[in-house]
């Protein structure tokens, strides 16, 4: 597709396009920020955020290449078509969720997953996109069902994403008034795909398809179309009878009623993804994803075989809002929906059965973007739903102004020669604000962070001791011991409190490995004051395992004195029965004590195979595993200099944007050719200027004069492919904005502008 446009002379685009190609000129500055440190995320990125940051990118790129070639191949590619080929692309999406129901847990590997290398292959983004899965195997908090349909795709969500996205068109193209037998088929798909919609438990999705069916209703009514609100009608009949009739009910009552959800971890994710972005990053974000430390219920929790979910995912998957601010930031989330908005504003008007269904992906997309990220295949068909739009407006405007001279479509090539008239203007600004930005740095200087690792054994089980072990959480409490508190405060040499000591306490998931980190503008400082912390800590839990044993050695005496009354006891109730008359109760009762007397002394070894085992105990609370390790944190300065990047280029942009629109006077033969992009042919002095008037047909003023400088013509000179050559003729006191338009007009009116003529005032 790419190739095709390429070889077009002239790529067209729709208006407010600028925006779109800002924001992806947003996500390219984000990746001067992948590395940097995210609050509540891990620390060490490596090269997989570059690839993750990449493969996002690489999105996008393709949503505006389909945006493009939809909207330029006009002759080539009907509406209808489009339509219709999406159509294929949902009814892939039933089957596979048929799939996903009936074979949840099939395994198999991809030909892509198999040729990748293992250490690529398994990096947790990448393994989503090419490892397939005809469902996502959920726990059975979720309900009877333990699975979510999700093939073609790796999570039940995007599925639903996609399906949601993908309907409309489906409706449009195969169940429109030029369907013919496809309709059929279109009934039978929908009514098949009401199982898997069910089954995905996704609640986004039946929301989704609620808003869509008012969202039809309401503009079936307003054009007269009474069918479609029929069919809406039914459609919601037949979900209600399902439901009632058949289990599928019984999955929708308990989706909704089950406490056991994802509503807390979704709200936890987003609320730390939005405040770390707006603390740290808030213009540029942080340019992709970020793995989260542990898990909000523990610090060492990681995934197991045996709980497959008990990472939490990455910050920032969590809904396409979320995933564009954390990335992008909030200037990427203006610049994301505006582009959007617009679009969706400018053509609601639109009534045709193909603009009713790509005002459907948009809206379906901007409802859901809370909740669910989309995909590649997701964002592909919101821009074609753009395209497509943009291709019936066209058409409308075509039908509206067969007799006046059309208005000229925006292109590429104006936007590069609109970069190229303000190449200066926009420059300026940037360098001086990312000269600023670097300048603010220097001055502050960077962090650096300490980091230093301890392992944390598990404490010793004592015969008639604690039945239970302590946590690493609990563990991790030691770190803010006063002891912990005082060590800093001397090599810091700053008073250090609780609430405020800097010192910051995470753990390698599924270990018994805590990291402490601190924090200073001095490497040195900082290393010291994190090695002092970890050697207190340790200090502080080698107390508390003395005092343990202590107590545990209290306990063994005090079981071995009350055994030894009880065996002092016996010898006296001994002594006492040899004075007893009756020989047989004499006997009896002798031979009772001593079976007493033979379990007090087995109790009495006991204790002191118990008191041996305790002395022999060897109490360790843990040891450092090796010096700490120093980091200087670039990540402020990073983001001071993304910022002013981007914020620099918007002023740029902005002072480009008001020189456009104020415009300026063609001067000079060399302004006008670098204005209008045409070459000047002639320059006239005032007293040599023709009386020449304007052409009505061309509906131009008696500044713009178009004509052929050789031979006057009321229709123009034709060339030999039937195309009209014009040479503009235009004043020197001619405002270049002006001079533009009508250039794009002519053009517009299928001319060809070969030229300029320069008229001296």
């Amino acid at each position: 597709m790419a190739y095709e446009l390429l070889r077009r002379r002239v790529v067209h685009v729709p208006r407010r396009f600028g925006i779109w190609l800002l924001f992806l000129v947003w996500v390219i500055i984000g990746v001067f920020v992948v590395q940097v440190v995210a609050p509540g995320a891990v620390m060490a990125g490596g090269m997989t955020r570059y690839l993750t940051w990449g493969f996002r990118l690489l999105w996008y790129i393709q949503a505006t290449v389909i945006l493009l070639y939809v909207g330029n191949l006009r002759r080539e590619v009907s509406v209808d078509r489009v339509c219709r080929v999406m159509g294929w692309m949902f009814i892939t999406i039933v089957f596979g969720g048929l799939l996903g129901v009936l074979a949840p847990r099939a395994i198999f590997p991809s030909l892509l997953e198999v040729l990748l290398p293992n250490h690529i292959a398994h990096i947790p983004f990448v393994a989503a996109q090419v490892h397939p899965n005809l469902a996502e195997l959920q726990n059975a908090d979720y309900g009877p069902a333990s699975s979510r349909p999700s093939a073609p795709f790796p999570y039940a969500n995007v599925w639903g994403l996609n399906y949601a996205c993908f309907l409309p068109f489906f409706v449009a193209g195969w169940m429109g008034r030029g369907a013919g037998r496809r309709r059929y088929f279109g009934v039978c798909v929908m009514a098949v795909s009401v199982v898997p919609v069910i089954y995905s438990l996704n609640r986004g999705l039946w929301g989704a398809l609620g808003a869509l069916l008012v969202f039809a209703a309401i503009r079936s009514a307003m054009a007269g179309r009474l069918k479609l609100i029929t069919f809406a009608l039914c459609a919601l009949t037949l979900t209600a009878v399902v439901l009632f009739v058949t289990p599928l009910g019984a999955q929708v009552e308990n989706r909704f009623t089950n406490s056991q959800n994802s509503n807390d971890v979704r709200v936890q994710l987003t609320e730390l993804g939005f405040a770390g972005m707006s603390e740290t990053s808030p213009i540029v974000g942080f340019g992709t994803t970020r793995s989260v430390q542990s898990s909000f219920g523990s610090i060492a929790v990681g995934s197991t075989a045996n709980c497959p979910l008990c990472t939490p995912p990455a910050l920032g998957t969590q809904g396409h809002l979320l995933l564009v601010s954390f990335a992008q930031g909030w200037g990427g989330v203006a610049l994301y929906y505006a582009f959007l908005g617009m679009i969706f504003l400018r053509y609601i008007r639109l009534k045709s059965p193909p603009a009713t269904a790509a005002l459907s992906v948009i809206l379906i997309h901007v409802l859901t973007s809370p909740v669910y990220s989309a995909d590649n295949l997701a964002i592909l068909a919101i821009f074609c739903a753009v395209a497509v739009l943009w291709r019936e407006a066209l058409v409308a405007e075509e039908a509206g102004s067969r007799h006046s001279i059309p208005v000229a479509e925006p292109s590429l090539g104006g936007y590069s020669r609109f970069l190229r008239r303000h190449a200066v203007a926009i420059l300026v600004p940037t360098v001086l604000a990312v000269v600023g930005a670097a300048s603010w740095s220097l001055g502050e200087g960077s962090p650096s962070v300490a980091t230093i690792s301890v392992l944390i054994p598990p404490e010793p089980v004592y015969p008639g001791g604690d039945p239970w072990t302590r946590t690493l959480d609990t563990e991790a409490q030691f770190a803010y011991s006063a002891p912990v508190l005082e060590a800093m405060s001397r090599v810091a040499a700053r008073p250090v409190a609780a609430d405020d000591s800097g010192l910051s306490v995470t753990a390698i998931p599924n270990s018994r490995i805590l990291n402490l980190s601190y924090q200073s503008m001095s490497p040195t400082t900082a290393s010291a004051v994190v090695s002092a912390a970890a050697q207190s800590m340790l200090d502080s839990r080698n107390e508390y395992l003395r005092a343990r044993q202590t107590r545990a050695f209290d306990g063994i005496d005090a079981r071995s004195a009350a055994v030894n009354a009880a065996l002092g006891t016996v010898d006296d109730e001994g002594t006492a029965l040899d004075h007893f008359a009756d020989y047989d109760v004499r006997s009896s009762r002798r031979a009772l004590l001593k079976q007493t007397q033979y379990g007090l002394l087995a109790s009495i070894a006991e204790i002191e195979n118990q008191r041996e085992q305790l002395s022999s105990t060897q109490l360790v609370g843990g040891r450092v595993l090796g010096p700490a390790r120093v980091v200087v944190v670039t990540g402020p300065r990073t983001v001071r200099l993304a910022s002013g990047l981007g914020l620099g280029l918007l002023v740029g942009l902005g002072v480009a944007l008001l020189r456009e629109l104020r415009g300026r006077r063609l001067s000079s033969s060399g302004r006008a050719a670098a204005d209008l992009d045409v070459p000047v042919v002639n320059d006239m002095p005032s007293a040599t200027r023709p009386e020449w008037l304007p052409a009505t047909y061309l509906s131009v003023d008696d500044e713009f004069i178009s004509c052929d400088a050789a031979a006057r013509m009321g229709d123009g000179p034709v060339s030999d492919t039937g195309v009209q050559r014009i040479v503009l003729v235009c004043s020197d006191e001619a405002n270049s904005v002006r001079a533009r338009v009508t250039r794009d007009r002519l053009k517009a009116a299928g001319a060809d502008v070969i030229g300029v003529s320069m008229c001296r005032t």
